[in-house]
């Protein structure tokens, strides 16, 4: 039995927070900065979930929340989160005074300023990253102005990144979202170019694939033309996709049977891309895209021609075996550190 949005939010905020106190832990300011971010925006879809069973209690819920606050500082307890998480996934059927007691309970409402606060406030946070890794948290805004319906701000955001020059993932989300942008103000054509370019910047060299393959494609373009009739582009877009996504092969497959069948398909809500979207998940892979920007000193990118796809896919899993060695070192390392500072009995 699938579980519904609410708890699957309820579990991944939980999720966010401890993920986030490890963090705070090691104190490293970047990922602190990150931790707060993503636990916001776990903590606005909780908050997201309510307001769809019910407009009255949604518009109540707006008015209890806090307004005019500073941008927070940390993250609420694991203890206070896991306590009210059950009471949380079953939140529906409260009133408003408990639902907002709950939210401060577990941490919820000092995440949620008001809503017309709400990216304002992430933007502070995000901004506590400077330089290259700038450009993470950018995206992360863009993305999530995209799915609040602030297009202004996303397009802010969206050319903010794009003076970073970035790469990778981060390149295949701005030229999706530039792909968006377009497609709603008519241009159907450089839609479909972005959509085209989304995927290339993926398939650059091995450095570019192996930092896509690890996060979530961006399918909100794709929705839209598939929304509009236009199933051909989007069965083109995700067998592209499957070049990049190689292991969600069979389950990209299997939407685009769907598309061809004449379902109708939610590809955001397609078990695969939630997967790599939960921003328990997404948290750990920023957090990592953060650090390698801050400590890059090169050029965006040493690649100046196009390697073939079997050079590609060679050259990316040498280097996942690299990575996998070199993670391994560091937690073997991690574990005797934390073995030797182990206070004696």
């Amino acid at each position: 039995m699938k579980k519904n949005h609410l708890q699957a939010s309820v579990e991944d905020f939980e999720r966010v927070i401890e993920e986030g106190q490890r963090i705070f832990q090691s104190g490293e300011p970047l990922g602190q900065a990150l931790a707060i971010l993503f636990a916001m925006k776990s903590a606005y879809a909780i908050r997201a979930c309510l307001w769809k069973w019910n407009s009255e209690q949604s518009e109540a819920l707006e008015t209890g929340l806090h307004s005019s606050r500073l941008a927070p500082q940390g993250l609420p307890t694991l203890s206070s989160v896991r306590t009210a998480a059950p009471k949380l996934i079953s939140a529906e059927s409260k009133s408003r005074a408990e639902i907002l007691l709950l939210f401060e309970e577990a941490g919820v409402a000092d995440l949620c300023p008001a809503p017309n606060e709400q990216l304002l406030t992430m933007e502070l946070v995000g901004r506590r990253l400077s330089g290259q890794a700038l450009q993470v948290p950018l995206v992360e805004l863009a993305l999530f102005a995209v799915e609040t319906g602030d297009i202004a701000g996303a397009k802010k955001y969206v050319a903010e990144a794009r003076e970073l020059a970035p790469t990778g993932w981060e390149s295949h989300n701005l030229y999706a979202l530039e792909g968006l942008f377009a497609f709603r103000d008519g241009s159907v054509p450089e839609a479909v170019r972005a959509l085209d370019k989304s995927i290339a910047v993926c398939l650059v060299d091995e450095y570019a694939l192996l930092n896509c393959q690890v996060r979530a494609p961006n399918l909100a373009l794709a929705q839209d033309f598939l929304e509009h009739g236009d199933a051909t582009t989007v069965v083109t877009y995700l067998s592209q996709c499957m070049d990049v996504w190689q292991s969600l092969r069979r389950q990209i497959g299997e939407l685009i049977g769907l598309i061809k069948g004449g379902e109708t398909v939610d590809l955001q809500a397609s078990e695969f891309a939630l997967a790599l979207s939960r921003f328990s998940y997404r948290l750990q892979m920023q957090s990592v895209q953060a650090r390698c920007l801050q400590e890059w000193t090169g050029p965006p990118s040493l690649t100046t021609f196009r390697m073939s796809s079997y050079e590609i896919e060679t050259a990316r899993k040498d280097l996942a075996e690299d990575c996998e060695r070199y993670i391994s070192e560091r937690v073997k390392h991690s574990i005797q550190y934390l073995d030797e500072e182990e206070p004696e009995l």
